[in-house]
Formats: structure tokens, C-alpha cells, sequence
């Protein structure tokens, strides 16, 4: 099944679920946009630091991991990037679930 399947159904509690099916993509594109809106709101990237790393999600355009220094040496004391990588990069509209091809199509 790929993400272009899955639509939204609500239970009688009135939560939503994930299933599979036909139809329903503009629900699901829909949903997806406002979660990712109400979520991130003004803020495009997300940042989250782990121990050395601090991870960066930047929805519609990349994700990446890096490592921040201080220079002591300077007045104030400024921040560096000293170590980064990039672990993907997003090339699609941004617009459409249609950036995601199926599982046959990969």
C-alpha cells in the first residue's frame, strides 16, 4: 500500500485513524497540511537536540544533522557549525501526496 492510499475515517469517539483505501487522497491531503500547519505554524523547521547532534526537519525542504561549537576566542563568544550532515533533501512541489511514487513505481 502506498501513502497515496491511506484516507482518514473517524471512530465513534470522534479520533481519527489511518486506513487503506481508495479515494479519499484530497481528505488526506488535506489533513496532512493542516496537521503540519497547526504544528508548525510561522516556524518552517523543527529542531530537536540529542546528546552531540541536533537534528533539523525543514518541512518542504530537508533534513539535516549537525553538531554546534562555541568560539571562545571571540567577543562575545559566537556559534559554528563544526560538523553537518545532510540526511535528505525534499525535491518534490510540496503541494501534492503525487510527490510520493507508489511502491511499483520506485
Amino acid at each position: 500500500m502506498s501513502i497515496k492510499d491511506l484516507l482518514l475515517d473517524n471512530d465513534d469517539d470522534g479520533t481519527e485513524k489511518v486506513s487503506g483505501g481508495g479515494g479519499g487522497n484530497d481528505e488526506v491531503r488535506r489533513s496532512i497540511r493542516e496537521i503540519l500547519n497547526k504544528s508548525l505554524g510561522t516556524r518552517k523547521c523543527l529542531e530537536r537536540d540529542i546528546g552531540w547532534w541536533t537534528y533539523e526537519f525543514c518541512y518542504a525542504k530537508q533534513i539535516r544533522q549537525y553538531h554546534m561549537n562555541i568560539d571562545i576566542r571571540t567577543k562575545p563568544p559566537k556559534q559554528y557549525i563544526e560538523t553537518e550532515h545532510i540526511l535528505g533533501i525534499y525535491k518534490g512541489s510540496g503541494n501534492s501526496l503525487d510527490d510520493y511514487p507508489n511502491e511499483d513505481e520506485r
